[in-house]
């Protein structure tokens, strides 16, 4: 690991006032899960994988903005591996590709990668990853800044790894850099590559962790929390307009239901004011995914039920990004 530079001083939580009174939709509703949603810039449409509550089979959804009718993609697979999940949209070499995951159930570690272009899905192609993995690896790929991709996902004894691809189709040996789940990916503008995730003694006390990387996932820094503390989970970053990137994440009220939240990062780890988007009281929200669109900013997030029975997608148009980060004080270390 490298050592990155150390912030004299990180703002301490303090929620801000509330964004504009929000209005939100669920549009995907009954009982089952939904996972983290990718958009397709050249279909306007949200993917997204969508499994039944023992996660025995799941399938992956197309959304399109314009109708909000979800409906289920015949994706290629093969005659053994039937359970569909984990969409990833990213821009390659000026094509949006499609990469899915096709294994025979959530837990294990026999699956494998497929990548489709957008604009064809029935034309599918393995992608190679080394190592072990499966469905509840929850991959997510990313377009890093140099042109690039990187992989970032679970496996073994929930260790996390993040791999790179060249050509999009062959990813590298993965680099194990921390323990946790559900990890997310992002780079900063000056290339500086950040991977959120949640770790904890429990699922019910887990802690919203960061890391980041100046050589393109080769080493990564030291672990930094998020400023807020608490129960917190599923963080999810993305770009801002200023290079700099926002965290949104899921947070437990004292009702026990998860509130929404986020921060701006720079890349030196330095934390903007916490935001709160929807408190506990209005929503009991997991998985939120924020998608730059042509009609504005869409954050995209779980409602469930209190006994978890249901979890229904839901969508929310935003007006801004999250408030202006600081201006970092650093010293070498």
């Amino acid at each position: 690991m490298f050592a990155v530079t150390l912030v004299l001083a990180i703002r301490l939580f303090s929620p801000a006032v509330r964004a504009v009174e929000p209005e939100w939709q669920s549009v995907e509703q009954g009982q089952g899960q939904d996972f983290v949603t990718a958009f397709s810039h050249q279909q306007q449409s949200l993917f997204y994988g969508r499994s039944d509550l023992e996660v025995s089979f799941s399938i992956i959804r197309q959304l399109a903005l314009a109708n909000r009718q979800p409906e289920t993609l015949a994706l290629t697979t093969t005659a053994d591996y039937d359970f569909v999940s984990s969409p990833s949209v990213v821009e390659f070499e000026g094509q949006e590709f499609l990469y899915y995951m096709v294994s025979a159930r959530f837990w294990g570690t026999q699956a494998q990668w497929l990548r489709a272009p957008v604009a064809n899905l029935k034309a599918a192609e393995p992608v190679v990853l080394p190592g072990n993995y499966g469905a509840y690896s929850i991959a997510r790929v990313v377009a890093l800044q140099d042109g690039s991709l990187g992989m970032v996902y679970r496996a073994g004894r929930s260790q996390l790894f993040f791999s790179r691809s060249q050509d999009g189709i062959t990813f590298g040996e993965p680099v194990q850099f921390a323990v946790g789940t559900m990890p997310a990916s992002a780079s900063f503008a000056d290339g500086t590559v950040l991977v959120s995730y949640q770790n904890g003694p429990s699922i019910t006390e887990m802690g919203g962790r960061l890391q980041v990387s100046s050589d393109q996932g080769h080493s990564w820094s030291d672990m930094a929390s998020l400023p807020q503390q608490g129960d917190i989970h599923d963080l999810s970053p993305v770009k801002r307009l200023d290079g700099n990137l926002d965290i949104y994440y899921s947070a437990k009220g004292e009702n026990q239901r998860l509130g929404l939240y986020r921060t701006c990062v720079t890349p030196e780890l330095t934390f903007g004011s916490v935001e709160e988007l929807l408190s506990s009281e209005q929503v009991h929200a997991a998985k939120s995914t924020v998608h730059h669109t042509s009609q504005g900013l869409l954050l995209t997030f779980i409602q469930q039920t209190d006994d978890l029975q249901e979890g229904n997608l839901s969508l929310m148009w935003l007006e801004r990004e999250a408030p202006t980060c600081p201006e970092s004080v650093a010293v070498a270390e």
